[in-house]
């Protein structure tokens, strides 16, 4: 199921690009010390950031409501995966860990 070629990484930072404007969620590799730059819409910087920070809401957003609903059935949360890149889109893969077995 996953790829063995898969690289852990670690959000650093959440950044406005200079020409643009636009958000940019920086991933680092801390093994090799290398950066990817993915450059994500309005509504998905102020989540990650809110996340990021820890920020309180007054009532829990889609992605907690969806992590809640996904551990009451008994499920877990392993990765994410971003594994595709098309039209200038990066797409990823959750898999979960779900009655002893790893889903997608």
């Amino acid at each position: 199921m996953p790829s063995t070629d898969l690289v852990p990484v670690d959000i650093v930072a959440l950044v406005e690009d200079e020409g643009s404007g636009n958000p940019v969620v920086m991933l680092r590799d801390p093994q090799a010390n290398r950066v990817l730059p993915i450059w994500v819409g309005e509504p998905e910087a102020r989540m990650i950031a809110i996340a990021i920070n820890q920020t309180k809401v007054p009532r829990p957003l889609t992605h907690q409501l969806f992590l809640q609903a996904c551990t009451l059935l008994g499920g877990k949360l392993l990765r994410v995966a971003v594994d595709r890149l098309q039209n200038s889109t990066y797409f990823a893969s959750l898999y979960f860990q779900t009655g002893g077995k790893e889903v997608m």
